[in-house]
């Protein structure tokens, strides 16, 4: 017999409550950051989508503050 599980999807916010509560800003990404994931994808993203943009172009995996500084080390 299958057991069945409640679907723990159910409750993740769509793709207008991420935009109108601005839950990507939670998430470490600007507002021009998520309007450019808008543009590149031609539709606003989904939760999961959302997550992936937000951890990839984090501070940890892009360097996006430090990149800057470190391409000034090495030059004379």
């Amino acid at each position: 017999m299958v057991e069945m599980v409640s679907n723990p999807m159910a409750n993740e916010p769509n793709p207008t409550d991420i935009q109108t509560t601005k839950l990507y800003e939670a998430w470490g990404l600007t507002e021009h950051e998520y309007d450019l994931i808008v543009d590149e994808l031609g539709r606003l993203p989904n939760y999961t989508e959302t997550g992936l943009f937000s951890a990839m172009w984090s501070e940890h995996c892009s360097y996006k503050k430090s990149k800057p500084v470190l391409r000034t080390f090495g030059q004379k």
